[in-house]
């Protein structure tokens, strides 16, 4: 999964997926993002389904549904 920053700057920032169960599947601090950054999701070692990502900082808590098929 790659996302690419719509803000500012965030600081502090980590992303998280969740399944749709409520589990915390994949966490990672990634500190501080630019505006424009892409960050890289490797989900190579999830099951099928769907997922909520989710970008979270100081300034902002973010929330996407994901769905993973191959």
């Amino acid at each position: 999964i790659r996302l690419q920053s719509k803000y500012p700057l965030l600081r502090d920032a980590r992303i998280e997926l969740v399944s749709s169960n409520g589990q915390i599947v994949y966490a990672k601090s990634i500190g501080d993002i630019p505006y424009g950054r892409t960050i890289t999701v490797e989900t190579s070692h999830l099951a099928e389904g769907s997922y909520s990502l989710r970008l979270v900082s100081d300034e902002v808590s973010e929330a996407q549904g994901v769905v993973i098929s191959r």
